[in-house]
């Protein structure tokens, strides 16, 4: 099985990495918000305090301790993580691409298994890219999932099949 998980979307697809990993074959983290500790303890970031209505102040203790237990980040442990690709904006101001640089080295360094985490970088891309880009980055992710699925990295005669 696969996943994918834009923006907000990639708490949920780094909750399932990080505790259900033996659930999915490949994820896809598209534009990821994976740290939102870091994220919602720094007001200066743009969405920070809008964010607070829907997902709490973290200078609350109770919303701290409820967010450090699913912030997929903070959650990384050394174990078996299924084929991760990681789709990023430079220009990305609501899920900056240092959040999810951070947390591609974190999960490569913890990771024990052979699975494949990979990256990718819009250069000139924010949060929202041009229907080209979008076109182009949904052919690699398709192609990623398809690649680890039908086990064509495992034996590259089934390509003929």
């Amino acid at each position: 099985m696969a996943g994918k998980g834009l923006s907000a979307g990639g708490l949920i697809m780094g909750y399932v990495a990080n505790n259900r990993p033996d659930l999915f074959n490949t994820l896809i983290f598209d534009r990821p918000w994976l740290d939102p500790i870091n994220t919602m303890t720094n007001p200066s970031l743009p969405l920070t305090i809008d964010h607070y209505k829907e997902v709490g102040n973290p200078d609350n203790k109770e919303v701290f301790d409820y967010m450090m237990s699913y912030s997929p980040y903070q959650n990384i442990v050394k174990q078996d993580y299924p084929n991760l690709w990681f789709s990023m904006g430079f220009l990305d101001l609501n899920t900056p691409y240092w959040q999810t640089l951070e947390s591609v080295a974190k999960y490569r360094e913890n990771n024990t298994s052979k699975s494949l985490i990979l990256s990718e970088t819009g250069m000139n891309s924010g949060h929202y890219v041009s229907s080209t880009e979008s076109i182009s980055s949904s052919a690699n992710h398709y192609a990623f999932i398809m690649y680890n699925i039908m086990g064509l990295k495992k034996d590259s005669k089934k390509i003929e099949k």
